[in-house]
Parts: C-alpha cells; sequence; structure tokens
C-alpha cells in the first residue's frame, strides 16, 4: 500500500512541477516580449529626429529647403505607434 501512495504522491509532486513549470515560461515570455516592446518603442523616440535630421541633409532640396531644424518631431506619432 506504501508504493502506490508514494506513487500517487509523486505524481501529484510531477503534476505540480509541470504547472508552476509552465507558469514561470510563460511569465518569462510575457517579460521578453514587454521589454522588447519598450525597447523597440524608446529606440524609435529618440532615434527619429536623427532620421529626420539625415533625409533632410541627404534631399535634393538641400537641408534649409527641406525644413532645416523645424518640426524635426512632425509625424513621430505614427512612427511611435508601429
Amino acid at each position: 500500500m506504501t508504493t502506490s501512495n508514494s506513487t500517487e504522491f509523486d505524481d501529484e509532486r510531477d503534476n505540480n512541477y509541470s504547472n508552476h513549470h509552465d507558469y514561470n515560461e510563460i511569465e518569462t515570455l510575457l517579460t521578453y516580449i514587454i521589454a522588447g516592446s519598450f525597447a523597440g518603442f524608446t529606440c524609435d523616440i529618440i532615434l527619429f529626429p536623427l532620421d529626420t535630421l539625415k533625409t533632410r541633409i541627404q534631399s535634393k532640396t538641400g537641408f534649409i529647403n527641406s525644413g532645416g531644424f523645424k518640426n524635426i518631431y512632425a509625424g513621430i506619432g505614427p512612427a511611435a505607434a508601429g
């Protein structure tokens, strides 16, 4: 009889470990997704004005005629949302 009780206990312990292990994997995956999203959003916000300036410098009409330093944050909303 002790053998069957021991087996039932082992099965229950394994199931609890498995459920706990799955929860940790989901929690870890969710953490990675949130961290990656935040990193991408931050990078887009920080680098957007630099990319705008680079595009204006490369413009055929020239830096000043294409806007210079004015409105370098224009259009950041869609870039941050995407």
